[in-house]
């Protein structure tokens, strides 16, 4: 059988559920021999169709194989509208496909501001999102990441950014301002709009330990449930009124820095659960010259984005068939909070609404929430909790946390597993043989680890293997 035939037999099989081999070994094929096959075979427009991608991430999956499977399969939650064209157009960048989709929800968000909201009878929801891309420095390419985002915002919205590290006086003060708002047809009127998008890029710079930082962490923890009126109290005992109040939060930070950015005040109930926090350790993503994309994709990005800046508003209601389902999830949720002591999943059904409406206005569905969404938003959600569980379960901890966190990173960068011997000997500078043993048994416990014995030639020996996000997702 020649090549061709070969090929022809492959694509047959080839679907968006095949193996991530498969997909692979196509594009390799065709890689290796496009004149050979690419010019004989009207290939591309077939295979865009049986893997539902675009041509321009067919060029990117041509350049580089891997692209199209490893834990880039976000995307699949994703209908085709604005954020699915913000995924494309950020293909070729090395950032993880998690990092730029939740960049994606929360900009988006951050444009519909008090325009969209779910009424809960004693209080609205709007879809303000806090999101921390957390990510060893100089591999996740974070900052970048965010930067993108932030940057079509300014260009297609009037929202206010606040980037510079800021008092919380000053916040409170720069929230308080005014706008004159020009209606067809109407009188021009002042209104007070306390709204904006908090840019912090080194979160650690913006949250730090400054004592007056404590009343920061308070008013953003106010603040976050966008009241229609509060106030902020200053040091010189005035108070500052903030009024129809919409405020979201893109910040960026590594692990290390992790427990100095968020006080120790911001965790359990308070600045903490409501964060949504995207860790990642490494991307699949190499590319040592970053990959264009269709240029003309950016232009587009920006005028939809003003497009539904102008235009999107009105209320959400949540279908009957859609609301069995979210009974059943509450219930449930409200049964694994009474057993846990997880603290950020506390406002996990909120955040699912959230991230429903969003991905309804990015998608241009119907103001009735259906079952479809409120899954795709609660798989979502889930995906980013089950990879932040240690760093989130350390904030407000003595540095057993820290340790613990740190112990999981070396195993990760030793391939996943390691002796007992060479994990005390590690840190064994930092902190006690006792420290160590307990913070392992704790990691045990919470299911990050598996323990097994290895028998050595003279006894034997304890050894720790992480489990694989295949292990953690039979477990959810």
């Amino acid at each position: 059988m020649d090549k061709l035939a070969e090929f022809k037999l492959m694509l047959e099989r080839l679907n968006v559920l095949s193996a991530p081999a498969l997909k692979i070994l196509v594009f390799e094929v065709m890689r290796d021999a496009w004149a050979e096959l690419g010019e004989q075979l009207e290939l591309k427009d077939e295979i865009c169709t049986r893997l539902s991608i675009t041509p321009e991430l067919f060029n990117i999956c041509l350049l580089h194989p891997d692209t199209i499977c490893g834990d880039e399969g976000l995307s699949r939650l994703i209908g085709p509208g604005w954020i699915k064209t913000y995924l494309e157009y950020t293909v070729g960048n090395e950032a993880p496909e998690e990092f730029h989709l939740w960049v994606a929800l929360t900009i988006l968000g951050a444009t519909l501001r008090r325009k969209v909201f779910i009424d809960n009878f004693f209080f609205r929801i709007y879809p303000n999102l806090f999101t921390i891309l957390i990510a060893p420095p100089g591999v996740c390419k974070k900052t970048t990441a965010a930067n993108i985002g932030a940057n079509i915002l300014r260009d297609a919205t009037d929202v206010r950014i606040f980037s510079e590290k800021i008092t919380p006086e000053a916040l409170a003060k720069a929230l308080s301002k005014t706008e004159l708002v020009a209606e067809e047809g109407k009188p021009p009127r002042i209104e007070a709009k306390s709204q904006g998008l908090l840019f912090a890029p080194e979160l650690t710079v913006f949250l730090g330990r400054e004592q007056y930082n404590e009343s920061l962490v308070l008013l953003l923890t106010r603040i976050y449930d966008c009241p229609d009126k509060t106030e902020f109290e200053s040091i010189k005992h005035s108070t500052i009124p903030l009024r129809n109040v919409f405020v979201s939060l893109l910040g960026c930070t590594t692990p290390s820095e992790f427990q100095l950015a968020i006080p120790g005040s911001a965790g359990g109930g308070g600045l903490l659960s409501r964060m949504t926090m995207i860790y990642k350790a490494s991307t699949p993503r190499c590319y040592p010259v970053p990959v264009m994309d269709d240029p003309l994709r950016r232009e587009l990005l920006v005028a939809q984005l003003r497009e539904i800046n102008e235009k999107e508003s009105g209320q959400f209601l949540i279908s009957d068939t859609a609301l069995v389902w979210w009974n059943d999830y509450y219930y449930d949720h409200k049964r694994r909070m009474e057993s846990s002591v997880a603290s950020f999943a506390e406002r996990e059904p909120q955040n699912i609404l959230r991230l429903a409406m969003i991905l309804s206005v990015s998608e241009g569905l119907p103001k009735l929430l259906g079952k479809d969404v409120l899954e795709r938003a609660f798989k979502i959600i889930t995906i980013a909790a089950n990879s932040s569980t240690i760093l989130t379960a350390s904030i407000g901890t003595s540095n057993r946390g820290q340790l613990q966190h740190d112990i999981i990173e070396y195993l990760r960068k030793c391939g996943g597993t390691r002796s007992r011997s060479h994990v005390t000997k590690r840190f064994y500078g930092r902190a006690t043989g006792k420290d160590i043993e307990e913070a392992m048994n704790t990691l045990e416990h919470m299911a990050h680890l598996i323990v097994s014995f290895k028998t050595g030639v003279k006894k034997d020996t304890l050894w720790y293997r992480l489990k694989t996000l295949k292990e953690d997702r039979t477990d959810v």
